[in-house]
């Protein structure tokens, strides 16, 4: 290519007209991500799980009835024929790759229906995890602590026996032996 005959235009302006398309294609892109988000979301909430979406359930028929119903008039009725009418009613060459668009649309928005639900289920599994294991985690505490409870006669006990060791390991205690009989006198007690 020779860059002598190249001539670079800047004077171009995108008309106003091209400026309200390009906006309007944007704001149809979110509205169509939200509604995609909140159809999910809705089929989920319904109980729907990616497996009843496949081909002869009862809720795949229906979503692909409401996804009909999404579509511009003129081609809801073509989307709607069966293989068998459409052969019997002899739909031009139009009319046949317009069906199959739409057909096409339909498996994609399924599809992608099935990919959504299957990573909210599995994303709903790896949440319960956790709670499975902290739930074990706490039920063990539980069952500890509940095999460890003590009257106050055994905390008591526990106290005057430990504090009787420390007498015994002193060195040169005054009253050693007195106290040793009388705590011992007292554990007994507690004991009964």
């Amino acid at each position: 290519m020779n860059l002598e005959n190249t001539v670079i235009i800047d004077s171009v302006v995108v008309s106003a007209d091209t400026g309200k398309a390009i906006s309007g294609q944007m704001r149809a892109s979110y509205t169509a991500e939200k509604q995609g988000v909140l159809a999910k979301d809705k089929l989920w909430a319904d109980g729907v799980r990616a497996e009843m979406l496949e081909s002869g359930a009862t809720q795949r028929d229906q979503v692909i009835s409401f996804l009909i119903d999404g579509m511009p008039a003129n081609i809801r009725t073509l989307a709607r024929y069966t293989k068998e009418e459409a052969k019997q009613i002899c739909l031009s060459e139009g009319q046949k790759a317009t069906r199959r668009e739409a057909k096409q649309r339909i498996g994609s928005q399924i599809r992608k229906y099935q990919n959504q639900l299957t990573k909210m289920a599995e994303a709903e599994a790896e949440a319960a995890k956790p709670t499975e294991e902290a739930t074990e985690e706490v039920t063990e505490e539980v069952t500890e602590e509940v095999i460890e409870v003590k009257t106050p006669n055994q905390i008591m006990a526990g106290i005057v026996e430990g504090f009787l060791n420390d007498v015994r390991e002193a060195e040169e205690r005054a009253n050693q032996v007195k106290i040793t009989k009388t705590g011992q006198a007292f554990i007994d007690a507690l004991s009964e």
